[in-house]
């Protein structure tokens, strides 16, 4: 009751101040993730053919205030947010540094506090024909001193949309963004329980954006766009045992990003993006789209290296439809099937089939469900890191 009315007399204030018509919501919310990875040499299920044993914990609990107001056709949205992050790692791996065999055991726990706040501002002028949008943030943390400095992690971002004819939109955004690397990363120790990326230097992720298309809505149902987006990243992790950035190191087994790295990685993507969207009151929905991506990052000599593990373009057809009778015989897991080159590992069909519901009762959909089909055909890209 006490905060509720501490909320209350927050909004009475800038209203008297300013005019304003304000709210104001906290968020508290907490999230507990547990990981684990284990592998065995041909796969025998041995203590002696154990060369990969990873056991985590992420526990984080965010507390986030927003203050929405208006004045006159003007929207504003201000707030703050504050994280408790704690990390546990128990790690056992056998591994190759510089071609040698090497046996990595140990233990980590981490915890720090994040913290960031945040401001926009929306405008519609010419009629309400043209929405302007300008924003910022700042995030920092505890972790180290490269950091704890807000000034470092200031994102700036723009964005607008102006409606050409009554059916047809241009959207354009651009704007700046910082990632924390993973806590995988962060919370790695060498034998001598050392954080080793801590004393790195390791920092953000830093992602400049420019994203432009156009957007054509021939009725309340109907959407179809043609978008293009270029990403320019800069201080992205790379591997000091092989010099390979971590995004490239998604498809091989095991944990990403629980090794040595340094923060010395650029990046760049280029992306062409074609979608079409149909639904209906009754809930059927149908999409279309198709994705073009060129992707490429630096090793750590600055060479940069086409993404092996990207796609260079992706098909996808996908089908939504609700349903209201029982669906018992597709009530364990979604059903995919797969067609591919696997000694060229270049195209790759995959056709799925996946029901969904809001309640579940004994690992079966009951009442009203989502069922989903849908066609997903990539190419992958033919280079290779030498």
């Amino acid at each position: 009751m006490e905060l509720h009315i501490r909320r209350q007399l927050q909004a009475l204030f800038w209203q008297k101040l300013f005019n304003l018509n304000c709210q104001q919501k906290p968020l508290k919310q907490r999230s507990h993730l547990n990981n684990e990875a284990i592998k065995y040499r041909d796969n025998i299920k041995t203590a002696q053919n154990l060369t990969y044993n990873y056991q985590s914990q992420e526990v984080k609990n965010k507390l986030r205030s927003e203050l929405h107001s208006k004045w006159n056709e003007i929207n504003f949205n201000t707030g703050i947010s504050i994280d408790d992050v704690h990390y546990k790692n128990d790690t056992y791996q056998q591994d190759y540094q510089y071609n040698t065999p090497v046996q990595i055991f140990y233990n980590s726990r981490l915890s720090f506090i994040k913290y960031g706040i945040f401001a926009s501002a929306e405008v519609p002028i010419i009629s309400k024909r043209i929405n302007l949008s300008m924003s910022f943030r700042m995030d920092a943390n505890s972790y180290s001193n490269s950091m704890n400095n807000m000034l470092k992690q200031f994102s700036p971002r723009f964005s607008a949309s102006a409606q050409l004819t009554t059916p047809l939109f241009f959207n354009f955004n651009l704007g700046r963004y910082y990632k924390l690397p993973s806590l995988t990363t962060m919370g790695y120790r060498d034998n001598n329980l050392n954080l080793t990326n801590k004393n790195n230097e390791l920092k953000y992720i830093h992602a400049d954006h420019v994203v432009a298309g156009f957007e054509y809505r021939p009725n309340n149902y109907s959407k179809i766009t043609a978008e293009g987006f270029f990403k320019n990243y800069n201080n992205y992790p790379i591997s000091v045992s092989d010099s390979i950035s971590l995004t490239s190191k998604g498809g091989d087994f095991g944990v990403v990003g629980d090794e040595e790295v340094m923060s010395k990685g650029r990046g760049k993507a280029y992306v062409f993006e074609l979608m079409a969207r149909q639904r209906s009151p009754k809930g059927l929905s149908f999409i279309a789209a198709y994705t073009f991506v060129r992707s490429e990052f630096t090793n750590m000599q600055g060479q940069h290296r086409m993404e092996p593990f990207y796609p260079h373009w992706v098909l996808l057809l996908n089908f939504n439809m609700k349903t209201i009778y029982h669906i018992n015989s597709l009530c364990k897991k979604t059903t995919v099937f797969s067609v591919f080159d696997k000694k060229a590992s270049k195209t790759r069909l995959s056709i799925f089939l996946k029901p969904r519901s809001l309640l579940i009762v004994n690992d079966c959909f009951k009442n009203e469900n989502n069922a989903v089909f849908g066609v997903f055909l990539q190419r992958l890209n033919s280079r290779q890191y030498p």
